[in-house]
This record gives structure tokens, C-alpha cells and sequence, in this order.
């Protein structure tokens, strides 16, 4: 997962519509967010990984990725989870680009599907969920 995605639609997000979003417009923004976003996938994030679109509605924004080499019956939602949750934490409550969602209170979610495009488990991050978070790595 490149650190520069995140930026990439927090950037979208924040340059488009600023830190000061009135409430009522958000849901707009954050489809425009995505809209922009989208323009730029599919994208390559690394060997395993491909960042397929972006969604952005409900409070919510979501990036939905498709992990090109694993089928669903070789990795479980709890599997996956376990091995990216801390890291998508860390990375939407401590990166510089993200904290647009966070302060807007917008929930962040990942999406992964299989090759064969079945999912596998959305993790989100709520802004809550910062609380007390530093930087690692």
C-alpha cells in the first residue's frame, strides 16, 4: 500500500473543498473527491496489490483494491485484518494527507477483493478510532 494514495485523495479532498466543509455538502465533496481519484486508477500499489476505485458517500470514503495474486479461499477476513488493521490505523490517524477525513469526521474503509473480484473483508478506520494514535514506522 503506497503512502502517496492516501495523500493522493486526501489532497483531492482537502485542495477541492478546504477544511472548512459545511455539513450538508460533505457527501458531495467526498463523491467529487472520489470522482477525482478515480480519474487517475486503476493503479498499481505494489506486486500484490491494485487499487481498483474510490467511492465516496455517507460519511464514508472507500478505496477498493483488488489483491492480484491471492483467491478469497486462501486468506480469511480475520487473516487480513490481522495483518493490515494496525497499519491502516496508523496510517489515516497520523498521515499529513489523511487528516482531512479525520477532521471532517469521515469514516476511511478499505475494501479488498480477490483476483477473481470476490471480496474478502472492508476494514475501516473512524475517526474515534485516532484517538491517542502516534506515528510508527
Amino acid at each position: 500500500f503506497s503512502n502517496g494514495i492516501g495523500q493522493l485523495a486526501g489532497r483531492f479532498f482537502g485542495d477541492s473543498f478546504g477544511t472548512g466543509v459545511r455539513e450538508g455538502k460533505l457527501d458531495a465533496q467526498l463523491r467529487e473527491a472520489a470522482n477525482l481519484l478515480n480519474q487517475r486508477l486503476p493503479m498499481t500499489v505494489d506486486a500484490e496489490t491494485r487499487l481498483d476505485s474510490s467511492v465516496g458517500a455517507d460519511r464514508r470514503f472507500i478505496y477498493k483494491y483488488t489483491l492480484v495474486n491471492v483467491t478469497a479461499d486462501m486468506l480469511t477476513p480475520a487473516e487480513l485484518k490481522a495483518a493490515m488493521e494496525e497499519t491502516l490505523i496508523n496510517r489515516v490517524c497520523t498521515e499529513q494527507g489523511m487528516q482531512v477525513f479525520v477532521k471532517q469526521g469521515v469514516t476511511v474503509s478499505y475494501a479488498y477483493a480477490d483476483k477473481n473480484g470476490k471480496e474478502i473483508a472492508v476494514l475501516s478506520v473512524a475517526p474515534g478510532q485516532c484517538a491517542g494514535v502516534t506515528r510508527k514506522g
